[in-house]
C-alpha cells in the first residue's frame, strides 16, 4: 500500500491514476445497481450472423447492437449475456476504485466500493445457482450464482476481495456483518460446493482462498491449499507425477 501511495506521485504513476479516475468517472454515468438476475454465458454475447461481439450499452440491457448488421439483437441467452459483462464491469469499477482510494486516500473512492459491495450482500442469496441456460443442473459442480460459471464465480471473487480487504478497515461492524454473510460466506458455500479439475479447480481454489483471506478464516485457506483431491498442493503432486 505504500509503495502504491508512493508511485502514484510518479509521472508514469498520475498518468495511471488518472486513467483509472476517468474508467470510474465515465462508469459512474450510469446506475451503480447491481443487476437483480443472473447472467449468462459470455459466448452467448456475439452477433449470430457475423459471429462478431455486440456492442455494450449499459442503457440496453435487453437490445444488443451488432456494429456488422447496423441492427439490434434480443434474446434470453444474449441478453443474459449482456448481464455477464454487466458484472465484469462492476467488478473492473471496484478494483478501479481500490486502486485509487490506494493511491489518493479519497474516501469518495472507499464509499463506492462499500455502496456496491453492500448491493451484492443484498443480491447475492436471492441468485439461483445455474448453469449457462439458467437450469439448475444436478449434480451442480460448474454451475454458480452471480455467473453460469464456477469459473467465473471464482474469478470474480479473487478480484472483489481484495477489494473488500481494502475498504473493510473504513466499515461500521453492521456493514461488515452484512457483506461477510450476504457475498462471502454465501460465496464460500458454493465454492467448498464445486470440484471440478485442471483449470477450473485452480480458479475454484483462487476464489476460496481470497475469500478465506478476507474473512480470515484459515479452514477456508486450508481447503484451497491442502485439500486431498482437489487442494493446490495434490494437484502440483499430480502435475508432476504424471508429467515427470
Amino acid at each position: 500500500m505504500a509503495n502504491i501511495r508512493s508511485s502514484a506521485q510518479t509521472p508514469w504513476g498520475k498518468t495511471i491514476v488518472d486513467t483509472l479516475k476517468s474508467h470510474i468517472d465515465e462508469r459512474l454515468k450510469y446506475p451503480l445497481a447491481v443487476p437483480k438476475e443472473e447472467a449468462g454465458h459470455l459466448h452467448d454475447y456475439f452477433c449470430p450472423v457475423h459471429n462478431v461481439f455486440f456492442e455494450f450499452d449499459w442503457n440496453s440491457p435487453d437490445k444488443q447492437y451488432c456494429s456488422f448488421c447496423k441492427k439490434t439483437w434480443s434474446s434470453d441467452r444474449i441478453n443474459w449475456a449482456w448481464i455477464t459483462i454487466a458484472q465484469d464491469r462492476n467488478k473492473q469499477f471496484l478494483i478501479d476504485c481500490m486502486y485509487v482510494y490506494l493511491a489518493t486516500g479519497d474516501k469518495k473512492y472507499a464509499r463506492y466500493m462499500k455502496d456496491m459491495l453492500l448491493d451484492y450482500a443484498d443480491k447475492y442469496p436471492h441468485y439461483k445457482i445455474h448453469d449457462k441456460g439458467r437450469n439448475t443442473p444436478e449434480p451442480a459442480n460448474y454451475s454458480a450464482k452471480i455467473y453460469a460459471q464456477s469459473l467465473d464465480e471464482a474469478g470474480w471473487f479473487s478480484d472483489v476481495c481484495r477489494a473488500y480487504s481494502v475498504v473493510k478497515p473504513l466499515l461500521k461492524k453492521g456493514e461488515v456483518e452484512k457483506i461477510e454473510k450476504g457475498l462471502l460466506k454465501e460465496g464460500a458455500g458454493l465454492l467448498l460446493k464445486r470440484g471440478g479439475g485442471g483449470n477450473w479447480q485452480v480458479w475454484n481454489n483462487s476464489g476460496l482462498a481470497a475469500i478465506g483471506v478476507a474473512l480470515n478464516n484459515d479452514s477456508i485457506v486450508k481447503v484451497a491449499v491442502e485439500h486431498t483431491k482437489v487442494g493446490y498442493r495434490q494437484m502440483m503432486k499430480t502435475h508432476v507425477n504424471r508429467d515427470g
